[in-house]
């Protein structure tokens, strides 16, 4: 089945799924280089799929976190959250996939917000959080739900830690 864009995209959510429960080490990053090959397979096939779109930018974000935490990198992952943003960005997401894409979008942001702040860019960092802080509040004033209220909650944490080292500074 390499050819069939639904396997694929499996076999990505699965490796993803692995991802989250491996230790941060060689096994991690082979699992998320499966995840990667799957869904871009997917795409090949069904280049519009966005299930394989939303988990191949996923990877993306699994690859910054390595390169934030494990790696101590943290300004190498600058430039592949931009770049994971604006694919995101330049998407046509259908409904279906919407709430998948906001919570990437956020993530991403998140992911980004981090990376500035350890690369000691405090003020880029802030900016970045209260982007998606904003992301989540336009989320919230649609509709009230557990997941965007705990994603406030972890808005409000990122922020105020910026604040605070933009005061500092």
């Amino acid at each position: 089945a390499p050819h069939d864009a639904a396997i694929n995209e499996l076999a990505g959510d699965i490796a993803l799924d692995r991802w989250t429960l491996a230790p941060e080490n060689a096994s991690s990053t082979a699992l998320n280089a499966a995840a990667r090959t799957a869904f871009t397979r997917a795409l090949s096939t069904d280049p519009v799929r966005q299930g394989a779109l939303i988990g191949l930018l996923l990877t993306e974000k699994n690859r910054a976190f390595e390169l934030i935490w494990t790696e101590d990198r943290p300004r190498d992952a600058v430039p592949v959250l931009e770049a994971a943003l604006a694919r995101l960005d330049a998407a046509t997401i259908d409904a279906a996939h919407r709430e998948d894409a906001q919570q990437l979008r956020v993530n991403l942001l998140n992911r980004l917000g981090d990376a500035r702040y350890y690369s000691e860019d405090y003020k880029g960092s802030l900016a970045t959080f209260r982007q998606a802080q904003a992301v989540i509040e336009g989320e919230l004033a649609k509709r009230e739900t557990l997941a965007w209220l705990a994603r406030r909650g972890e808005s409000h944490w990122y922020v105020s830690g910026a604040l605070e080292d933009n005061d500092a500074t």
